[in-house]
Formats: structure tokens, C-alpha cells, sequence
């Protein structure tokens, strides 16, 4: 299967530039590494195709492709990427392609952001093994450069602004 993370295909999501999309579906664009190369995968129910000609990606079952049973988290679930850009498409929404409202690089919903990879719409950077969303303190965000929003809480991992004097 591949380089990807998520669902195990070889479209690494998080690493989309997000560019336009509207509720179930996106498009948007993969640099670096990722991007020489085609795939797509789609899903309906519980059978599962893909197929892939990316460099660094493991050969599939039948070399380029397969063919597999999967456990059914969408009705239907679409991934396509060539060359630097990509498609999702998933009904109902999931983690790699979830509810979202932007257009021309700004997203407006779940949160406002501008050319912003669907890795931190998502805060996949905040995730911790268990996969539930934590968030950094303000002091140790402060420390890696991040800057607060409005409103946000000082701390919701534990009380380090009493032992830091920055």
C-alpha cells in the first residue's frame, strides 16, 4: 500500500494544501516528495479499489493495483491525486475528508484558515497516541513560536506557566 497515512492508500491527506471545498468534498495540492506520481482509491460500502503509480510507494497486490474487502466507515469514498493535485470526495465525512466550507486556499469552516494543509485544519499535530485532539499550553506555545487565538485557554494539557518565567 503505500506512503499515505489515514485509511492506508498512498495519499498522504494530511499533507494536502487545501484549495477549494464544499462540505463532503476538496481539492487541493501535494508538494515535495508526494507529488511525482498518480493514485486513486475509491470505496463504496465495504469493497475497496486502488490503484497507484507513485515513486516510493510499495507495489500493490497486482503490481499497480487491488482489489480488497475493508471495514465500511463511509458509503461511498473517493481519492484521486495526479501529479501535485488531488481530489477527495467522502459520503458521509471521515477524518481525511471531513465537513469543510473554503475557497481559493481560504477555509472558512471548521476554522479560518489560508493555504493550510488538511493536517493542521484537522490539528493532526496535536494528536496524541490515543487520538484525541490535545492542544499545546500558552506558555509552550508561546515557546514554539505558535501564536494564541482569542479566547483560547492558557492550558488544557497541565499547568506549566507557574514553573516557566518567559
Amino acid at each position: 500500500m503505500g506512503g499515505g497515512s489515514g485509511d492506508g492508500d498512498a495519499l498522504n491527506n494530511s499533507e494536502i494544501i487545501i484549495n477549494n471545498t464544499c462540505c463532503c468534498c476538496y481539492d487541493g495540492f501535494v508538494l515535495y516528495d508526494q507529488c511525482f506520481g498518480c493514485m486513486q482509491s475509491h470505496t463504496v460500502c465495504c469493497c475497496e479499489a486502488e490503484y497507484c503509480l507513485k515513486s516510493g510507494t510499495k507495489p500493490l497486490c497486482l503490481f499497480c493495483c487491488a482489489y480488497r474487502c475493508v471495514n465500511p466507515t463511509v458509503c461511498i469514498k473517493v481519492q484521486h491525486q495526479m501529479c501535485c493535485h488531488a481530489i477527495a470526495f467522502a459520503f458521509p465525512c471521515d477524518n481525511e475528508v471531513p465537513c469543510m466550507f473554503g475557497l481559493c486556499g481560504l477555509v472558512c469552516c471548521p476554522t479560518l484558515a489560508c493555504c493550510t494543509t488538511l493536517g493542521e485544519i484537522n490539528n493532526d499535530s496535536y494528536k496524541d497516541n490515543s487520538g484525541r485532539s490535545r492542544r499545546r499550553s500558552g506558555s509552550a506555545a508561546r515557546r514554539s513560536g505558535r501564536s494564541r487565538t482569542l479566547g483560547e485557554p492558557d492550558d488544557l494539557i497541565g499547568t506549566d506557566s507557574a514553573s516557566s518565567s518567559d
